[in-house]
């Protein structure tokens, strides 16, 4: 009986090593695709604003709020 519950408790042990290894994994990669996602987002909006200027107004706002909006959510992730 002993050597059963010893067992279990093993098997258990490793299980809970294995979910708080997984779990790290998880929020690594999240900050990864997040960053990569911000760095992807800010060369496109380099990138939309030169050829925006030259067209018209209504984009111009749209891309000004774009930016902002993006801005913000930068800061509340920092």
């Amino acid at each position: 009986v002993l050597d059963q519950a010893k067992r279990m408790k093993m098997k258990g042990g490793r299980r809970r090593i294995w979910i708080t290894g997984r779990i790290r994994n998880t929020v690594k990669s999240t900050l990864q695709v997040t960053q990569s996602t911000l760095g992807l987002l800010a060369a496109h909006c380099e990138a939309v604003l030169e050829p925006t200027v030259r067209q018209d107004e209504n984009t111009l706002v749209l891309v000004m709020i774009y930016r902002c909006s993006l801005g913000l959510w930068c800061r509340q992730e920092a």
